[in-house]
C-alpha cells in the first residue's frame, strides 16, 4: 500500500522538476554590451552585443522589442532585423543590438527581452542613444552643413500626381523625402544622381532610384509649392551602367524646399518609370474609399466596390492585384470602350493592428501598371470563452487551405470520395492549459464560439457528408457528423498542450479540422456475406468447431 503512492509522489516530483529544468531557462549576457550607451550620427551606427544563452535541454525561442533608433539582428546575418529567435539547447546566440539615429539629439530607452511562453521572465535593459549632426560638404556648390533628419519613403503620391509622356503609361513609382540639412555656409545644396542608380544630396549618398526596361522611360519629379505640384526635372533616358552629370541645386526656402524651417533644406522627390501604354484603350482606377476601418483577426470583411474605367476609345483586357491581407475579386476581365466595371475588394486581417495593401490595375497583355491605389484596415483581437472561466484573444489567423492526402478519408460502404478540404481555426492566446470547445453551428466550425474556415457543404439524398479534427498524425471523424449536419453534435475539448492542439507553442491553441464529401460508387463493393461462390460465409462447421472452445472457456 505505501509503494502504491509513494510511486505516484515520486512521478509528481520527477515531472516537477523536469518542468522546473525547463522553464525560465534563457540568460542574457551583458559582458559585451557594457552600460547600454551609443553614440553615433545620423545616417551612421554603432552596435553592442548582447549574448543569448540557453541552458535548457531544448531549443528555447525569445523575443527583443527595441526602441525608435534601435534594431537588433544575429551577428552572423548583421543586416536582417529581427524581433527575436531561437537559441539551441545549451548553447548561445550573439545579438547584435544597433543604434541607427533617425534625428539629432539624446535617447533615453530600453530595450525589452524575455523568454517566449514564460511572461514573468520579461527584462528591461536601460540604453542611451547619443545622436549627433553628420557633416556633409557639397561637391558641386561648395555650401557645407550637418544632416539632421534621416530621409524616408513618401507616402500618399497617386499616380495621376506624376504625369506620364504621350503614349506611355505608369508602370512603377518610387517616391522619397530626401535627408535634412542644416545650412552652416552658403545657402544651395545639390540634389545628384551617379553611377548604380545612386541618389544623392549635398554629397551624401541615400537612395537608388528605379531601374528601367528596354524601351521603357525613367523620369525625376521634384515637389514644387502647391499648387504647382510635381514637376518634372529630369525626363531623358538614365541609366544605372553610365555615369550621370545630372544635378539640381536647391536653394534653402526655394520653391523645392520643404523643411519649413530657415536655415534646414530638404526636398521631395519622386521617380516614375513608364512603359508604352496599349492603343486604344485607357484603363485607371475610379476614386473610392479606401478604408475598412476595424475587422476581427481571421474574419473577412464586406466588400468594398472600385470600378475599373476605360476612357479609352477601344476595350481593353486587365488584371488587378493585391498586397497583404486583402483579396479581389474578380482579378481579370474586359472593359469595352467608355464604359466602366466593378471589382470587389475584401479585407481579412490575419494579425492584430494596421494592415496596408497596394491595389494595382495591370494591362493584361504587357503587364505595364496602369494605376494603384492604396487600401488599409485594422485588425482586431477578438476575445473568446473557455472551460471553467478561461479566457482568450484570436491573435493570428488560421488557413482555410491545408494540403491533405486523401486517403486519410476512408469512404463509408458503397461510397466513394468526391472533393475534401482541410482547413485550420485561429491561433487563440490564453493561460497555459486552457481549454477552449470546438462545435460545429450551422454550417462552419467554431473554437470557442468564434467561426472560422470556409461553410461546409451539406448532405444530400446522394452525397454523405463527414467532419473531422486532426489528432496527431490521424484524422478522428467527429460524432454525429453523418447526420443532418445543421444540428451535428460536435464539442471536441481543444486544450493547450493537448493532443488536438497543433499550434506547438504554449499559452495557445490551435485545431486542424476537414470535411469530406462522399458519393456512392459508381462500381458496388463487394459483397459482405451470404451469397455463395467467393462469399465469407459462418456455416454450421464453424459453429460446430466454436462450440468445444466456448464450453472450455467458460470452465
Amino acid at each position: 500500500m505505501i509503494r502504491s503512492k509513494v510511486f505516484p509522489l515520486a512521478l509528481v516530483l520527477v515531472l516537477s522538476l523536469a518542468g522546473l529544468a525547463l522553464a525560465g531557462s534563457l540568460t542574457w549576457d551583458r559582458s559585451e554590451f557594457g552600460d547600454g550607451r551609443f553614440s553615433a550620427r545620423v545616417m551612421e551606427r554603432d552596435y553592442k552585443v548582447l549574448i543569448v544563452s540557453n541552458s535548457a535541454p531544448v531549443q528555447k525561442e525569445f523575443s527583443i522589442s527595441c526602441p525608435s533608433g534601435f534594431w537588433a539582428a544575429r551577428e552572423d546575418f548583421p543586416s536582417t532585423r529581427i524581433s527575436g529567435g531561437g537559441v539551441p539547447a545549451g548553447g548561445s546566440v550573439r545579438i547584435r543590438v544597433y543604434f541607427e539615429p533617425e534625428f539629432v539629439g539624446p535617447i533615453d530607452a530600453y530595450l525589452t527581452v524575455r523568454e517566449v511562453g514564460d511572461p514573468s521572465s520579461e527584462e528591461r535593459i536601460d540604453v542611451f542613444g547619443e545622436a549627433l549632426p553628420s557633416g556633409v560638404t557639397d561637391p558641386f556648390t561648395g555650401s557645407r552643413g550637418h544632416i539632421v533628419r534621416v530621409g524616408g519613403a513618401l507616402d500618399g503620391v497617386e499616380s495621376e500626381d506624376l504625369d506620364p509622356p504621350l503614349g506611355f503609361s505608369l508602370k512603377e513609382k518610387k517616391a522619397f523625402k530626401t535627408p535634412t540639412v542644416s545650412v552652416d555656409q552658403g545657402s544651395r545644396f545639390s540634389l545628384a544622381l551617379s553611377a548604380g542608380r545612386k541618389v544623392s544630396f549635398g554629397g551624401k549618398e541615400f537612395e537608388t532610384f528605379p531601374q528601367r526596361a528596354q524601351g521603357e522611360k525613367l523620369i525625376l519629379y521634384a515637389l514644387r509649392d502647391e499648387p504647382s505640384g510635381w514637376r518634372v526635372v529630369r525626363s531623358e533616358d538614365l541609366d544605372e551602367d553610365e555615369e550621370t552629370s545630372f544635378r539640381l541645386q536647391v536653394e534653402d526656402d526655394g520653391e523645392l524646399d520643404w523643411d519649413g524651417t530657415e536655415g534646414e533644406i530638404s526636398v521631395y522627390v519622386a521617380f516614375g518609370v513608364f512603359a508604352p501604354a496599349p492603343s486604344g484603350a485607357a484603363l485607371e482606377f475610379d476614386r473610392f474609399d479606401p478604408s475598412f476601418g476595424s475587422v476581427d483577426v481571421g474574419s473577412t470583411s464586406t466588400p468594398r466596390e472600385i470600378r475599373v474605367r476605360n476612357r479609352g476609345s477601344e476595350g481593353g483586357y486587365f488584371r488587378v492585384e493585391v498586397s497583404g491581407d486583402f483579396s479581389v475579386s474578380p482579378s481579370e476581365g474586359f472593359v469595352s470602350a467608355d464604359s466602366s466595371r466593378p471589382v470587389e475588394v475584401r479585407f481579412r486581417p490575419t494579425v492584430p493592428g494596421e494592415r496596408v495593401g497596394i491595389l494595382l490595375l495591370k494591362d493584361a497583355s504587357s503587364g505595364a501598371t496602369l494605376d494603384e491605389e492604396r487600401v488599409r484596415g485594422i485588425g482586431v483581437s477578438r476575445p473568446v470563452s473557455g472551460d471553467g472561466g478561461a479566457r482568450g484573444e484570436v491573435v493570428r489567423a488560421g488557413s482555410d487551405d491545408v494540403p491533405v492526402s486523401p486517403d486519410a478519408f476512408e469512404p463509408p460502404q458503397g461510397h466513394q470520395r468526391r472533393e475534401h478540404r482541410s482547413f485550420t481555426s485561429p491561433v487563440v492566446s490564453a493561460d497555459r492549459g486552457a481549454t477552449f470547445r470546438l462545435r460545429f453551428e450551422g454550417e462552419r466550425f467554431s473554437l470557442g464560439g468564434f467561426q472560422f474556415g470556409p461553410r461546409v457543404p451539406q448532405r444530400s439524398q446522394n452525397r454523405e457528408v463527414h467532419l473531422y479534427v486532426r489528432r496527431g498524425t490521424v484524422w478522428e471523424r467527429l460524432d454525429g457528423s453523418t447526420s443532418d449536419l445543421s444540428s451535428s453534435a460536435v464539442d471536441v475539448a481543444i486544450s493547450d498542450g493537448g493532443p488536438y492542439d497543433v499550434d506547438g507553442g504554449d499559452g495557445s491553441v490551435q485545431c486542424q479540422v476537414a470535411y469530406a464529401v462522399f458519393e456512392p460508387s459508381s462500381q458496388p463493393n463487394p459483397p459482405s456475406g451470404g451469397g455463395g461462390g467467393g462469399g465469407c460465409e459462418v456455416g454450421g462447421w464453424t459453429i460446430a468447431l466454436l462450440f468445444p472452445l466456448a464450453l472450455l472457456l467458460r470452465r
